[in-house]
């Protein structure tokens, strides 16, 4: 099942007409469309609305790897993008927190990438940075965390320009979202598709290289992030190798030493160099 998260009626209009969705009545205490395939869910503005309402009606469901929660809105910003250009949002920063978090980036896309500032509803738009703006991410991502894996939150935004217009009207909303959408829909089916068919989960084996090699390079948070995210995309490419015989090579001291000393890598940034290497090699 693909889940949407979607903050504002106003929003999902074109979405729940775009998909054929109907009302589902069993859900008392929130808006909720569905058909085979989706279940949309209304939250309402602000982190703590979407994080009450999410986790309301996913509690009431029975939630499995190959589900996908997707959060779709409009964000705000000045100057960055192009009103209408839909951005995946690779970083989410809690502004009041001062928190970030780091949905899975595995997959392969023709959007725009960018970071996320969350904001609380009572943030002063005239003083918003040339930067991607929301107001719901934060209590999306910590209501999902709790009954998704990392690789199955992904949050997608249509931009709009702040210095367009001083308000925008729902005609513009409506229109912004139409344009997207079927760019939007066929990506998000076809990564549905490949997480129905179980290709980017790590096998018992495969979780205990991946924290070895973690702790024998000591990666940092942020590299230890991104070098599993790396090894998701290597999965979900169907790669011919498999990981173990990946990481095997770069646990065997003879393999790097050479380059090691080749590049004068002194030894705090041996980690960064290893990484960089695999980086090279499942990318290319």
């Amino acid at each position: 099942m693909i889940y949407l998260s979607i903050s504002t009626v106003i929003e999902a209009k074109p979405i729940i007409k775009y998909l054929n969705l109907k009302k589902n009545n069993s859900f008392t205490k929130a808006q909720v469309f569905f058909n085979e395939r989706i279940t949309l869910v209304i939250t309402g503005i602000g982190n703590i609305d979407a994080a009450i309402v999410l986790t309301y009606v996913f509690s009431k469901l029975n939630i499995t790897p190959s589900d996908l929660l997707i959060n779709i809105g409009v964000c705000f910003g000045k100057n960055c993008y192009n009103s209408g250009d839909v951005i995946i949002c690779n970083k989410i920063i809690n502004i009041t927190k001062k928190k970030e978090f780091y949905p899975d980036m595995i997959y392969i896309h023709n959007f725009k990438e960018d970071f996320l500032e969350n904001l609380l509803l009572t943030s002063d738009k005239n003083n918003i940075r040339n930067t991607l703006v929301d107001y719901e991410s934060f209590g999306i991502y910590k209501s999902g965390s709790y009954f998704f894996d990392n690789h199955q939150m992904i949050f997608i935004k249509i931009f709009y320009c702040l210095d367009d217009y001083d308000l925008i009207s729902n005609d513009k909303i409506n229109e912004i979202i139409n344009n997207s959408l079927e760019s939007i829909f066929s990506w998000i089916f076809e990564i549905s598709d490949l997480l129905k068919q179980n290709k980017i989960l790590f096998s018992i084996d495969e979780k205990e290289m991946i924290d070895k090699f973690i702790e024998k390079f000591k990666f940092s948070v942020t590299m230890s992030i991104e070098f599993k995210n790396l090894l998701k995309y290597y999965k979900l490419n169907n790669k011919n190798i498999s990981i173990d015989i990946l990481l095997e090579k770069y646990f065997k001291e003879e393999n790097i030493k050479e380059k090691i000393i080749k590049e004068e890598i002194i030894s705090k940034k041996r980690g960064k160099y290893i990484f960089e290497l695999i980086k090279k090699e499942i990318m290319e």
